[in-house]
């Protein structure tokens, strides 16, 4: 089954000449990775051509709707990895850094 999903960006990092984003999962408050493992099936890196919107990078506390698989490669070890499926990423508003909290816990 997939999805679109609706993240808070919290990363946006240089990845062998691409990009690696991650963030916030709204709906469910845990960490996700939007990869590319059917362009990149060795590290699911994100490419220019898909992660731009109207030709912006993804900055850190936007609200990003990604379409998303519910499963991606781990590569053994990266369980919040989620494929990135055909369609369009979309800005949909901008978060405040106070608004984050909601999604921490003081727990160990």
């Amino acid at each position: 089954m997939s999805s679109v999903k609706r993240i808070i960006c919290l990363a946006n990092s240089w990845k062998l000449k691409e990009r690696c984003i991650a963030g916030i999962d709204i709906d469910t408050g845990k960490w996700v990775r939007p990869i590319c493992d059917s362009l990149y099936p060795e590290d699911g890196r994100v490419p220019e051509s898909v992660r731009l919107i109207n030709g912006r990078e993804p900055q850190l506390l936007d609200i990003l709707e990604i379409p998303l698989a519910d499963i991606g490669n781990n590569f053994g070890f990266e369980s919040e990895n989620l494929s990135v499926l055909k369609g369009n990423w979309r800005l949909i508003g901008r978060t405040l850094p106070y608004e984050l909290n909601k999604f921490c816990s003081d727990t160990q």
